[in-house]
């Protein structure tokens, strides 16, 4: 299954079920550790986990 089909499927089941916490909270651990399997499985580096070019709009923003 290819990363487009298993968004397409996590999408639709938030569409079907509404905002869950513990759901998400899940699915981010699910997807992690996958993540993690494959790079090791591979030899790759390990993905970032964020991107320090993405920060919060209001940081940008004047103070008034």
């Amino acid at each position: 299954m290819s990363w487009a089909q298993v968004l397409g499927q996590n999408l639709r089941y938030l569409r079907s079920k509404g905002h869950d916490g513990p759901e998400l909270s899940e699915l981010t651990e699910h997807v992690t550790s996958m993540t993690l399997s494959v790079h090791e499985q591979q030899g790759w580096e390990l993905p970032r986990t964020s991107n320090p070019r993405i920060r919060p709009l209001d940081e940008d923003l004047p103070r008034s």
